[in-house]
């Protein structure tokens, strides 16, 4: 019976109970091991395996019969390397897969305390079995353990299986983590190559937990030159786009740490704040860094969360023979050099403007400029600036001319509600909202000008002023998704949030894209600079029924949630301060006469 000596002294593999494993970590020692040897095998022998099946097991049901088995089809472990694989520290002569020589041993231990690995080489007609169990060696002091010899049936296959016990405490949600975990770091071997075939088990299912969705490289972007700028004399962006289109993806090479590096970049199609590993780091095609669940996306290349190159700019490179971690979780090197080199590659530089001056919501609504050339573009802003400051001359001259020069005082509403002035006040809402704007693309904004023609104020301030808000932000929105700027207004308060959070030092990453934006929001936006003319030649009125609005909306709002009283003549007021901007909008996304008969809503 040949004995393999297991040592340096026993009380060593305690310490390894602490190695800074994960459950995904230390199962792939065993993958690559297997792989490993499985790449060094001469043609003949890797052409008779086929490909290769790693199967991992784990049962977890039964709290005293709960085991981790690793089975593979691999080449096994000789009788002759069988020393040297349970030898802690062995190093290969070569930089690979499995390159520490502690691997098996650390996995092992930190798993349980006790492991059973049996061998059966390709070559060989033997299977070799050994029990390592970590409590009795300690106990009995002893640094040897026996390898059991049999003769092997000629049917049955080559390979390695280890089976673990007495385990350490493992969630399921471990098993679930490790599982997409291993999916991601072998996908080249799985899915390129498709020379690995990895499955996974629990708790005796047949269902494989790999059977995952296939990892591949995200579509790239296929678009010309992007530009994009916001003029500080504008809250109002401007994107254009120049040149040919193209596929933005782009094979990069560089040296770091005197050996190659090579891999591409790409700008994603689509952007992903959470799936996109940002930079996917490869060892030998082994995933060291950046993957779906544990992206790798440094702020001292691709910026804050809030920019869009994190969640656009796809990297994939290889550094082979480059320094790791004893647990292969990341890489032992001067992580800033690296990132300043990258950031440095021109390459580089380029993809990731691409993905921050590419606006797919822009483009969504037609609001992209085609150019030529930059040249083109700088000429195209320097026309808006000037139309811009044309227009802030213009409304400032309008609104300090006439009333300064006119002697006379201001003409100011009461503060205070006068009640007898209700009857001054028509209650008849056909008036203001006549029955041509009752036909709109807008079945709900129809209904609710029906429902207010119906109501009398006098009679029912509440429910009139409930009514009036709702009108307003109908119509608000069904105008601006007329106008195509929607986006627009999302994206302005999308910003808005993350100037405030960075102000006050909070986690931008919170900052969320409103779905649909509320009368707050669109007043606010209407009010911002450079943004009036939306309203064309009604610019003026428009914007006074605005600014009027915006000192109501308050009002509005705590009446709708039961918090303020209101008078008909404080409704009254608010609708007349609206109607303006109502009659304008209205004008513009009711329905031509020929189509009213199609749109007209039904009102029991």
């Amino acid at each position: 019976m040949m004995k393999i000596d297991v040592s340096p002294d026993m009380p060593m593999y305690n310490l390894l109970k602490s190695y800074p494993y994960e459950l995904s970590g230390a199962l792939s020692e065993y993958i690559d091991n297997s792989l490993q040897a499985y790449l060094d095998a001469p043609e003949d022998v890797k052409s008779s395996i086929g490909q290769l099946e790693v199967n991992i097991e784990i049962s977890l049901k039964d709290k005293h019969s709960q085991f981790i088995k690793v089975k593979d089809n691999g080449v096994g472990i000789s009788s002759e390397n069988l020393q040297r694989a349970m030898k802690p520290g062995f190093q290969p002569a070569e930089q690979s897969l499995h390159e520490f020589g502690i691997g098996m041993k650390a996995a092992s231990v930190w798993l349980g305390r006790e492991w059973d690995l049996k061998s059966s080489p390709i070559n060989e007609h033997k299977t070799y079995v050994l029990d390592f169990d970590l409590d009795k060696l300690i106990r009995l002091n002893q640094r040897e353990v026996e390898v059991k010899e049999s003769e092997r049936k000629k049917n049955d296959g080559s390979g390695v299986e280890i089976t673990v016990t007495k385990l350490r405490d493992i969630s399921e949600e471990e098993v679930m983590t490790a599982c997409t975990d291993l999916h991601d770091v072998y996908q080249i071997f799985i899915y390129r190559e498709k020379i690995l075939k990895l499955t996974f088990t629990l708790d005796d299912t047949s269902e494989d937990l790999m059977n995952q969705k296939v990892r591949k490289a995200p579509e790239p972007l296929n678009y010309p030159n992007a530009y994009f700028t916001k003029p500080t004399w504008s809250d109002k962006g401007l994107a254009f786009k120049y040149g040919e289109t193209k596929l933005w993806k782009e094979d990069i090479s560089f040296d770091f740490n005197g050996l190659p590096v090579s891999g591409f970049i790409s700008v994603r199609e689509e952007a992903s704040p959470k799936s996109n590993p940002g930079l996917a780091l490869f060892r030998y095609k082994r995933l060291i860094q950046g993957s779906e669940s544990k992206e790798y996306r440094p702020k001292a290349l691709l910026g804050t969360q809030n920019k869009a190159a994190p969640s656009k700019v796809y990297m994939e490179l290889h550094l082979d023979g480059q320094p790791i971690s004893h647990t292969k979780g990341k890489f032992n090197f001067d992580e800033q050099r690296f990132l300043k080199l990258l950031k440095d590659h021109p390459v580089v530089k380029d993809y990731i403007e691409q993905a921050e001056a590419h606006r797919p919501t822009y483009e969504a609504d037609e609001q992209v400029i085609s150019c030529e050339s930059k040249e083109e573009i700088k000429k195209h802003i320097a026309d808006y600036k000037k139309q811009h400051d044309s227009k802030r001359k213009k409304a400032s001259t309008k609104n300090t001319g006439p009333k300064a020069n006119s002697g006379k005082k201001e003409d100011t509403k009461p503060t205070t509600p006068n009640p007898v002035s209700v009857l001054d006040h028509n209650d008849n809402w056909d008036l203001l909202l006549p029955s041509i704007f009752n036909k709109t693309d807008s079945t709900k904004l129809n209904s609710l000008i029906v429902e207010a023609n119906s109501l009398l104020i006098k009679s029912n301030p509440y429910a009139t002023c409930f009514l009036l808000r709702s009108i307003i932000e109908r119509c608000l929105f069904s105008y601006f998704k007329h106008c195509g700027k929607l986006s627009n207004i999302i994206e302005w308060e999308y910003q808005k949030q993350l100037r405030l959070k960075e102000k006050k030092k909070e986690d931008t990453s919170s900052a969320v894209k409103i779905k649909k934006p509320g009368i707050d929001h669109m007043i606010k936006w209407i009010l911002a600079d450079g943004n009036s003319s939306v309203f064309e030649e009604d610019e003026k009125d428009c914007i006074s029924s605005v600014q009027k609005l915006s000192k109501n909306v308050s009002v509005m709002n705590g009446v709708v949630h039961q918090e303020d009283f209101i008078n008909a003549y404080q409704v009254s007021s608010i609708r007349d301060d609206a109607y303006p901007l109502l009659k304008h909008m209205l004008d513009r996304i009711s329905l031509s006469k020929q189509n009213e008969a199609t749109v007209e809503p039904q009102v029991s």
